[in-house]
């Protein structure tokens, strides 16, 4: 069964793993996310992290480790494994914003400004949907 929630909490596993040293290729990453989409338990996505993050395992280690996991995967074909890619893709880009908007709410309640945070985003939202009217005197 596939698992969204894993691919999340891998991507935190993963920012937290590489703050000091980056230690997998954007692609490798991608295969790591469809490992732990597909894998029924969050504990063997960490176990594989740590194999991956440990000081031997080079590129070519790295490799047989990834494939070892993908195996079961060759079969499927390329489009489903595009769908996925793309799914991985927008979830990163969800987690990426809710980071931002934890930073900025951070960062507001240091300078106490008050604020409701999804009345600002709702806001926004709607000000970017409304077209700018040109001024014809200004034209």
């Amino acid at each position: 069964m596939a698992e969204l929630e894993h691919v999340v909490k891998t991507f935190s596993l993963l920012e937290t793993a590489e703050k000091e040293q980056p230690f997998l290729t954007r692609e490798q990453k991608q295969d790591l996310y469809r490992i732990a989409f597909h894998k029924e338990s969050m504990e063997e996505v960490e176990k594989i992290i740590l194999q991956l993050q440990a000081p031997h395992a080079g590129k070519e280690e790295k490799e047989r480790i990834l494939y070892h996991y993908l195996e079961p995967f060759f079969q499927v074909p390329e489009n489903i494994l595009q769908i996925e890619n793309y799914i991985f893709q927008l979830q990163y880009m969800t987690y990426e914003k809710e980071k931002a908007n934890h930073m900025l709410e951070t960062l507001l309640k240091q300078e106490n400004i008050q604020y409701d945070l999804e009345a600002m985003l709702t806001e926004g939202k709607i000000k970017a949907a409304v077209p700018v009217k040109k001024d014809r005197a200004m034209g």
